[in-house]
């Protein structure tokens, strides 16, 4: 089946995609050099060859060029000769391209490439043996905007559609569409994908067969591939062979990558079928930021994939009733949808989460929510859980909403609001929408005396001899006249503290925020001075794939995401032999130390002159303990022993702050060896902020 359908529009497919870029006369360098025919580009080739890089030069083609099968000696013979400069192909197309059993290693348009290669489109044959790729051999520099229908015959290693090995080098926004097959390391985009080189935004349509190490994408990746697919077939005669990724060093990262293939599965990408391809869903999927050069054309069946044109952006509609969703479907803007049908007297349409109105003539310039809108009166009754409250039950009006919401009472207990469970639950507001008769349940919290008591652990129900008791103790107490504010740290009961555990903030509007210095421990959640009113405590666990629970720092990379002091997290990859750089660094410090000054001072402090790339340089584990124990805590001297082996290694301005951090638990101080100048990984770095939280912020009185 998968045949069939690549079958079909493999060709409308080269037509269609990489039209032709108009450049304006303004935005020509000054060293532009037209390549309008195959002389010229034959003479570019010679010159290259000769060992004249052409470096800063820019070559635009201006026309297709037909090399009509003759011989091609590829631009860039040897890494010696490899091309530096600016090669634009201005979305015209190299034709008939034909290479056959040259006595040089890597073959393709370009065998070496340093420079830039873009907007090229190509077609031809290669029969070759290895570093073999349709728009380069071997790549160390940048690849963009380009596509390859050329045929490759290979009996070597490292083939790819695009390129053959990509050595540090980037390939981006590129596609092939024709067969590739060699010996072994064999991929539709990239044969090998080396340590420092990039692979994103690129798909291949073409099969892709050989005898080891074979994939959709890269025959082997030992680097970073994302936001790409592959549809095409995958045909191995010996192992590691996947429909995306043959082999892979396993550290090397896979993201938001997928494939549809019928006979073999993948290790590092996910699973589509063809139906989740032709229906927008992977577009959607691969539109993971604003620049995102990913669309589809959802009302064209000549190419029901994702393609490079961002012109043609995919929305995601969500139809639910109630809690339940009904159907997901993906749209462009033009709203080229099918509602859901629903079979109910009292259905008057849909609304989005702001209760506007949807309809087909609704433009679609985001992604929606939408939920069913009845005609119907539900009955709302409410359960004061313990309390007093006038109102007993009330009815909805024609928009499935409550005109005013009752105020319940309980002796010595703040009211907070009405829930749609005793225990938990959403709040209930003017703008709920109703489709059934439901109760809903009033929540308290004791009111403030000498210490923060949360309703959820304390018996409601007490006495009101108990209550005046409490009440006459808080007037007595000596902390009656101090403010919440003035206190230095606040505590609340917390029946279940595990490292998920976490404070949020209720904002106003119903939103919630993250207490960054929120701590649960023995029974209680310690959190910086606040409201309590406006606190609640949650579950935020989240779960990542490339860390078990048999993870050396599981518990600590609970405890960092379930307070989201990462920001670079994908959705379900935390990548925790990752190396830490300043930029993620200063963004936890931030969060924790409400100061905005860190990225002058540790510029100034580390003597890094060059800030324009500070924020990419990566943290040592002896600057992240000697950052962590200057913006956390007092100057101390230390003369104790440390027993690391590797100690006379340590910088002097880290020595103290080492002393520090291993006498109060933030760093095994038993452990042989510090590496003080290795990069701080993310699995250490929150292991150290973990154990930092944990014995320094809250300390038990």
């Amino acid at each position: 089946m998968l045949k069939k359908f690549v079958a079909i529009f493999i060709v409308f497919n080269f037509f269609l995609i990489n039209t032709k870029i108009i450049i304006k006369a303004d935005d020509l360098p000054e060293n532009i050099f037209y390549i309008n025919n195959f002389a010229d580009l034959e003479n570019l080739a010679t010159t290259v060859n000769g060992g004249n890089n052409c470096g800063e030069k820019y070559f635009l083609l201006t026309s297709n060029i037909d090399i009509n099968n003759e011989l091609w000696t590829p631009i860039g013979n040897k890494k010696t000769n490899s091309f530096l400069g600016t090669f634009d192909g201005n979305g015209f197309e190299i034709l008939n391209l034909r290479i056959e059993n040259s006595s040089a290693n890597s073959q393709g348009l370009f065998g070496y490439n340093s420079g830039t290669v873009k907007n090229v489109k190509i077609s031809g044959q290669i029969t070759d043996d290895n570093n073999i790729g349709g728009i380069v051999g071997y790549n160390l520099g940048t690849i963009e905007n380009c596509q390859s229908n050329v045929k490759i015959n290979a009996s070597g290693s490292n083939i790819g559609g695009i390129v053959g090995h990509n050595k540090s080098g980037i390939v981006q926004n590129c596609q092939n569409i024709a067969e590739i097959s060699g010996n072994q390391i064999i991929g539709g985009i990239v044969g090998c994908n080396d340590e420092g080189a990039v692979i994103q935004n690129c798909y291949n349509l073409g099969s892709v067969s050989g005898n080891i190490k074979c994939g959709g994408c890269a025959g082997v990746n030992n680097s970073d591939i994302k936001n790409s697919y592959n549809i095409g077939d995958v045909i191995c005669n010996g192992d590691k062979v996947g429909a995306f990724v043959g082999d892979s060093n396993n550290q090397s990262p896979v993201q938001n990558c997928y494939y549809m293939n019928d006979n073999i599965s993948d290790t590092y990408a996910t699973s589509k079928t063809s139906e989740q391809f032709a229906s927008g869903e992977v577009a959607w999927l691969l539109q993971n930021d604003e620049d995102s050069p990913w669309g589809q054309e959802l009302n064209n069946q000549q190419t029901p994939y994702p393609i490079l044109d961002a012109s043609k952006k995919v929305y995601k509609i969500i139809f639910k009733d109630g809690d339940n969703e009904i159907k997901t479907c993906y749209s462009n803007s033009d709203n080229n949808i099918t509602f859901p049908d629903i079979n109910d007297s009292t259905f008057a349409g849909w609304v989005d989460d702001n209760n506007i109105e949807f309809k087909k003539e609704t433009p679609i310039t985001k992604d929606f929510t939408l939920h069913i809108l009845r005609k119907e009166f539900f009955t709302i009754t409410f359960d004061t859980n313990g309390g007093k409250c006038d109102i007993e039950f009330a009815q909805t009006n024609s928009d499935g909403k409550l005109n005013s919401l009752p105020v319940a009472k309980f002796n010595s207990y703040k009211f907070l609001g009405w829930y749609t469970e005793k225990n938990g639950g959403k709040k209930i507001t003017l703008e709920t929408i109703f489709d059934k008769d439901i109760t809903v349940y009033a929540k308290w919290i004791r009111k403030i005396t000498s210490d923060i008591v949360d309703s959820d652990e304390e018996e409601i129900n007490e006495s009101n001899s108990n209550e005046k008791n409490d009440e006459n103790e808080e007037n007595n107490s000596d902390d009656n006249n101090k403010t919440d504010s003035d206190k230095e740290v606040s505590e609340l009961p917390c029946k279940i503290c595990r490292p998920e555990t976490v404070a949020v903030q209720i904002n106003t509007d119903g939103t919630h925020k993250i207490i960054y210095r929120s701590v649960a421990k023995n029974g209680k959640i310690y959190i910086p001075p606040n409201d309590p009113t406006k606190i609640e405590i949650i579950n935020n666990k989240k779960d990542f794939i490339d860390v078990p629970q048999n993870h050396w720092a599981y518990d600590a990379i609970t405890f960092v995401s379930a307070h989201e002091l990462f920001d670079d997290n994908l959705s379900n990859i935390f990548e925790p032999s990752k190396p830490i750089n300043f930029k993620t660094l200063i963004g936890i410090l931030e969060k924790l130390n409400n100061e905005k000054n860190f990225y002058a001072e540790l510029t100034s402090i580390f003597n890094y002159a060059n800030q324009q790339f500070f924020l990419d340089y990566n943290v040592t584990r002896e600057q992240l303990i000697f950052i962590i124990h200057k913006y956390f805590v007092s100057a101390q001297n230390f003369d104790d022993k440390l027993n690391f082996s590797d100690i006379n290694q340590v910088s002097f301005y880290a020595l103290n702050s080492l002393h520090w951090a291993v006498k109060n638990n933030i760093v095994n101080g038993s452990a042989n060896l510090f590496y003080p100048k290795n990069f701080a990984t993310k699995a250490e770095t929150a292991k150290i902020f973990h154990n930092l939280m944990l014995n320094l912020f809250y300390k038990e009185s």
